[in-house]
């Protein structure tokens, strides 16, 4: 059996409770964790966000953010819109249409709210146009775009003592 060290960790933020389970795989004197973004990712409203510049299909870029445990950001407010968009280039969300023609879904499974920002089109990825102050629109899914990534926050290592 393992012999490292447990600790609980019970946060309370006005009325919800929040709790962390954390292991020291090296003792009181070994690694200091912390609850929330690595620090290549930026921390917005319980979650973290990464832009990528490089450029991908709209799949590769899914991949890709799955690989990093998060998916293509999905987004359920203007001030979450407002974060994203940032003025970067033209850049991949996570909202398409690939299933279902018109039936448009995040890679996360979230429920489609607001902004509804589409322009029209008949095409199945959607990307957040950035001369259009981050308007959505539909294009097809093999451009090649930078991406920005949504995950949850979660428990990493900072640095040892």
């Amino acid at each position: 059996m393992d012999s490292s060290p447990l600790f609980l960790l019970l946060l309370l933020r006005g009325t919800k409770l929040h709790l962390s389970l954390c292991i020291l795989s090296e003792g009181p004197n070994g690694p200091i964790w912390h609850r929330g973004c690595e620090h290549t990712w930026r921390k917005f409203h319980g979650h973290c966000y990464r832009y990528f510049s490089r450029r991908h299909t709209w799949e590769d870029a899914e991949k890709d953010c799955r690989e990093h445990s998060g998916h293509l950001a999905s987004i359920h407010s203007l001030a979450e819109q407002n974060f994203i968009r940032g003025g970067h280039d033209n850049t991949w969300i996570g909202l398409n249409d690939r299933t279902v023609e018109d039936d448009f879904q995040w890679t996360d499974k979230m429920d489609l709210v607001s902004p509804d920002n589409f322009f029209a089109g008949g095409e199945d990825c959607v990307v957040m146009i950035a001369h259009e102050n981050g308007k959505w629109n539909d294009v097809p899914c093999n451009y090649n775009l930078p991406y920005v990534c949504k995950k949850g926050t979660g428990n990493f290592q900072l640095s040892k003592r």
